[in-house]
């Protein structure tokens, strides 16, 4: 049996072209299925948050109450400022709008979540509801969402130098 020998023809080219193409098409859209995946994540938390907490606001003032952390001046502002701040966050981060500036607003507002976490935690210990969806889901708070939350953090991280690089 002999052995034909290969012939480099434009048909060959143009097979190891469309390849390469595909290759990279498929590179890309990895990467951007990624970024689109974190996206949505990150918004949905932001828009069922949001919306868990305009529900029940009067419970998530008194859930912010019960970590004995805050005056019940700042409990009562953030319990009406926040979930409607998360809802528009959520729904622009969906949409893809203004990317650059709904990703550092989540940024700033997750850092501010991190500390509070970290802070109730060691002050308050185990609580029994965190409020990160208000009272519609109780949520413990431990070292878990401390983790959550940096979580969080850093899939911001990532969506803000995806869209300014």
């Amino acid at each position: 049996m002999a052995f034909k020998k290969f012939v480099f023809t434009k048909q060959t080219e143009k097979y190891l072209c469309s390849i390469n193409t595909a290759k990279n098409m498929l590179a890309g859209f990895t990467e951007l299925s990624i970024e689109f995946m974190l996206r949505m994540i990150l918004s949905m938390i932001y828009i069922l948050s949001g919306a868990f907490k305009i529900f029940d606001i009067n419970g998530f003032y008194n859930v912010l109450k019960h970590h004995r952390m805050l005056s019940e001046i700042s409990c009562e502002l953030i319990a009406y400022l926040l979930p409607p701040i998360q809802l528009v966050l959520g729904i622009l981060l969906f949409t893809k709008s203004y990317p650059v500036v709904v990703t550092a607003l989540i940024l700033l507002v997750e850092l501010i979540f991190v500390i509070f976490t970290i802070t109730a935690l060691k002050k308050r210990g185990h609580v029994k509801n965190c409020g990160i969806f208000g009272t519609a889901i109780e949520i413990k708070l431990s070292s878990a969402i401390v983790i959550f939350n940096i979580a969080l953090f850093s899939i911001a991280v990532y969506l803000l130098a995806r869209n300014i690089i």
